[in-house]
């Protein structure tokens, strides 16, 4: 890490090495792997005071990276493989499941 030095609570994300530090006083007291940004979609840089934390938070793929990165995929191996081995949910009801 950085020879710079922090006091008082900081979290700090070497998003080149994908680790989290969390630091009190400049000493660390917990490192963790974490999941970062590709080239085209890259993790933002930013300095900011954190309000609170929200561990395992319930996610869904956004519309965007389901119909432009996983989509294409899906329809790639379908045609790879033969038989779809996955469904698209387009509501929440009954036949509303597409095969790829």
């Amino acid at each position: 890490m950085a020879s710079t030095q922090f006091y008082g609570r900081h979290v700090l994300v070497n998003i080149a090495n994908f680790t989290m530090y969390m630091l009190e006083d400049n000493k660390l007291i917990f490192q963790k792997r974490v999941c970062v940004g590709k080239p085209f979609s890259q993790t933002p840089v930013f300095s900011d005071q954190i309000e609170y934390l929200e561990f395992n938070p319930y996610w869904t793929v956004p519309y965007s990276i389901a119909s432009n990165e996983i989509l294409p995929k899906l329809r790639k191996k379908c045609l790879l493989f033969g038989k779809p081995k996955y469904g698209i949910a387009v509501r929440w009801k009954k036949r509303s499941i597409l095969n790829t």
